[in-house]
């Protein structure tokens, strides 16, 4: 499944759970944590990054926001978590 590429606004938070040299095999956990109902997306990072596809959960308004949730996702999937603000490589 193809996921879109976002550009998300500066000033939000969101979750980072994952980051992939593979453009693919980002799209499968993005794939993954939709079915779950998860607003996931991947954000790509630059070129010369050693894994430039970065699958992030959220936008959230708050840190607060965005840590409650990284705690559930770590808990609940065994993902690796932290908190990133948008538009952050």
């Amino acid at each position: 499944m193809e996921s879109a590429i976002v550009s998300p606004e500066a000033g939000r938070f969101a979750v980072q759970v994952g980051a992939f040299a593979d453009r693919a095999a980002a799209g499968e956990l993005v794939a993954s944590l939709r079915r779950e109902r998860v607003q996931a997306y991947v954000f790509e990072a630059a070129e010369s990054a050693a894994a430039p596809f970065r699958v992030r959960v959220g936008p959230f308004a708050t840190r607060e926001e965005a840590s409650r949730h990284a705690v559930r996702l770590k808990e609940q999937r065994r993902l690796p978590t932290w908190v990133v603000s948008e538009g952050s490589p």
